[in-house]
């Protein structure tokens, strides 16, 4: 069900946004969808914040040096206080290699075309009959 905010809501929308609070959090305490926020915060004139980068240079090199070490994508994500995909972005952008994820064998497509059937799919279709 849809739910109208009143102007006290869009007013704390607002206040929010410009005290430095993301979308998403303002969404969450007021109770609707963070394109709601967006909405409103257009409607009233307020310029968007453009996405900021979480991780410095310095930081990129020391976590790629410590990668590199041995340090998972998980425990440098907890070092750096941002979430283990920026790491990953973060990484590749540097061309550092990534690891497979521990328990999953890494893609190979040669491997799968190899395990891939070899019967042509028309003889299947006239098993099928």
């Amino acid at each position: 069900m849809q739910r109208r905010l009143g102007p006290a809501e869009i007013d704390t929308i607002v206040s929010d946004y410009q005290a430095g609070r993301s979308l998403r959090a303002i969404a969450k305490r007021v109770g609707v969808h963070h394109h709601t926020v967006a909405a409103h915060l257009q409607r009233h004139g307020i310029a968007r914040r453009l996405s900021q980068r979480k991780m410095t240079d310095i930081d990129v090199d020391e976590a790629s040096r410590r990668y590199e070490a041995g340090d998972s994508l998980a425990t440098l994500a907890s070092i750096f206080n941002v979430d283990p995909a920026t790491i990953r972005h973060e990484l590749r952008q540097t061309a550092t290699t990534i690891r497979p994820r521990r328990g999953r064998p890494q893609y190979d497509p040669n491997v799968a075309l190899r395990l891939a059937p070899t019967t042509p799919m028309a003889s299947l279709a006239a098993t099928d009959r």
